[in-house]
């Protein structure tokens, strides 16, 4: 059986509530959400891609190998929507990286908060976005 990388986005939400609740492990959930939220954006991208043929590299620069992956293939898309759509998950992944990477690498990340929320908001629009191609 084969993992579902919702999942991931799922635990983002389950840590985003008890992040409330417990006070002393506020930052480590706060943190592990962002990147769990990418995380799930990323899984669902590349097995996106994989399923439509492409062969992806392996370590860190496939990451920006899928997104440079979504912005070629937007400029051959004819219609209008889909071209739109593989355009947002490449920006979207795009932003998530980078709050991925302020939560798993920087000492100090101010607005921890608010890069949760927007993590989750952008993962789930990535998890619809992915579904609708």
């Amino acid at each position: 059986m084969t993992f579902d990388w919702v999942d991931y986005l799922n635990l983002a939400v389950y840590l985003r509530g008890e992040a409330k609740n417990d006070s002393s492990m506020n930052e480590a959930m706060h943190r592990t959400s962002i990147s769990r939220a990418y995380y799930s954006s990323f899984n669902l991208i590349k097995n996106c891609l994989i399923s439509m043929g492409e062969i992806l590299g392996r370590g860190a620069e496939v990451h920006k190998e899928i997104q440079t992956i979504f912005e070629d293939l937007s400029k051959q898309e004819m219609d209008s929507i889909r071209r739109r759509n593989l355009i947002e998950i490449s920006n979207e992944l795009g932003v998530l990286r980078s709050f991925r990477n302020k939560a798993d690498y920087n000492n100090a990340v101010f607005g921890m908060d608010k890069l949760v929320e927007a993590s989750i908001i952008r993962a789930q629009k990535v998890k619809a976005l992915v579904q609708a191609l």
